[in-house]
């Protein structure tokens, strides 16, 4: 089974590097380092150590050569991906420039091409990933590849990267810049943009101030609630035990990585039945987004009740989500984490982080994917399926877009959820039954009786 055989049971934080003796003592290439973000330390700390794993499915066998020659013009272009986290003199951990050795960074197992199960042999080996930290002495991120024909693709790579390099929008834009057009094989792809709507009729002054100063109170009174509910999460606050909260120690236990594909068109329907939007295009092309960890939280009620409508399940949590738009609680969970590591430590902001997840049920994260087909060095990709593990909960969810089909995710913790796979056909058919009622209901408004 090539690599997967030499996997530990436990996960092992490795030790923090020190800055080569001439730079420490005042070297000229002193000046080449930086000091890590407050995000990128809170993602290196022991009770909070994590990683992405992304698997990207092509549709032609993965020739070694002719990936390692993308990533030398590509990736290993990036600073953060031929850096070192390092400790400077002063203790403070920064990102030292190295030399990549491409042959340390990519894992070439010796399988068996015959296997009975070849998607349950590559989602063993995929879960099986974590239990082997990274080697502290070299870059942290690698990429494994297996020509192993899947049901839905011919061959797979999977990348690993901690997550102090980037957040998941950052990671997806490096994997854009270093794949091309399927159609076009000499121009980058993009992300979709919403088209702009037509500006409003104009309206009488009194009526515009009178909005705006309405918008301004929205914003301060749901901001002042949500930081409340956020204080009270941190504090004392937590979820209700039910069976997929994770216990003490989640962090540490070993994850199930299980993907299922759904058609984007039939999340569209459901969209336009109850006037909701579909995170599906980025907001602006013209973003000036830094590369790094730019994250922030909202705490979104979860309710387990029986509804009649399945409908009914969306519009609820549209009601949610549309206040929520109405408050800066995202933007200053970022903010206040960052004040919290310059006045109190990377300590006990890692402290705070942990308890906030552990006091809640599970996390869910959305990335918006190119809308055609894109190509990994010269390999068309078929589907892309990220998600995390090193946090404190049991279950996690990652929709990523690509073309027109939603990815779904589902990282367990398998001693809560033992049986991923149900999760996800439960999930698909969550989405058949809102289809069908949203069918349904067109139907009745365009013939009634």
């Amino acid at each position: 089974m090539g690599s997967t055989e030499k996997m530990g049971s436990k996960q092992r934080l490795p030790e923090k590097l020190k800055l080569p003796e001439r730079i420490r003592s005042g070297g000229s290439d002193e000046e080449l380092t930086e000091p890590l973000s407050p995000a990128a330390r809170l993602f290196a700390q022991p009770n909070f150590n994590c990683h992405i794993i992304a698997v990207l499915g092509v549709g032609e066998r993965l020739e070694v050569d002719a990936v390692k020659a993308g990533l030398q013009l590509t990736l290993l272009r990036h600073p953060r991906f031929s850096c070192l986290q390092v400790q400077s003199k002063s203790g403070a951990e920064e990102w030292f420039p190295t030399k990549i050795a491409l042959d340390n960074h990519l894992v070439l197992p010796d399988v068996d091409l015959n296997t009975d199960s070849p998607d349950k042999f590559i989602e063993d080996y995929v879960s099986n990933i974590p239990k082997t930290p990274l080697d502290p002495s070299k870059p942290q991120w690698e990429l494994h590849l297996l020509n192993v024909r899947t049901s839905e693709a011919e061959a797979v790579g999977i990348f690993r990267i901690h997550h102090s390099l980037g957040d998941g929008v950052s990671l997806m834009s490096l994997l854009l810049a270093c794949t091309r057009k399927t159609s076009d094989p000499d121009s980058v792809p993009t992300l979709p943009v919403p088209t702009k709507k037509a500006g409003a009729s104009s309206t009488g002054v009194l009526l515009v101030v009178f909005k705006w100063l309405w918008c301004m109170f929205c914003l301060v009174w749901y901001t002042v609630l949500d930081l409340l509910m956020f204080a009270a999460t941190l504090a004392f606050l937590k979820d209700t035990n039910t069976p997929v909260k994770g216990r003490a120690g989640v962090e540490s236990r070993p994850k199930r990585f299980v993907h299922r594909t759904l058609s984007l068109d039939d999340v569209k329907v459901v969209k336009d039945m109850t006037g909701s939007t579909l995170a599906d295009r980025m907001k602006d092309d013209k973003s000036k987004s830094q590369w790094g960890n730019k994250l922030g939280y909202i705490i979104l009620p979860f309710n387990i009740i029986a509804r009649e409508d399945p409908l009914d399940y969306v519009r609820r949590a549209k009601t949610i989500v549309d206040r929520k738009k109405k408050s800066l609680e995202a933007v200053l969970s970022h903010s206040c984490g960052a004040l919290i590591v310059k006045v109190f430590g990377i300590k006990a902001a890692a402290a705070l982080s942990h308890r906030m997840l552990r006091n809640t049920t599970m996390s869910f994260s959305n990335i918006v994917g190119p809308a055609e087909e894109i190509g990994f060095f010269g390999n068309p990709i078929r589907y892309i399926a990220p998600s995390v593990y090193g946090h404190p909960q049991a279950l996690t969810f990652h929709f990523q877009s690509y073309m027109n089909m939603m990815k779904v995710v589902v990282a367990v913790d398998e001693s809560v959820i033992l049986d991923p796979h149900q999760l996800c056909e439960d999930l698909a058919e969550s989405l058949n039954l809102m289809k069908d009622a949203a069918t349904r209901n067109k139907s009745s408004l365009e013939d009634p009786i």
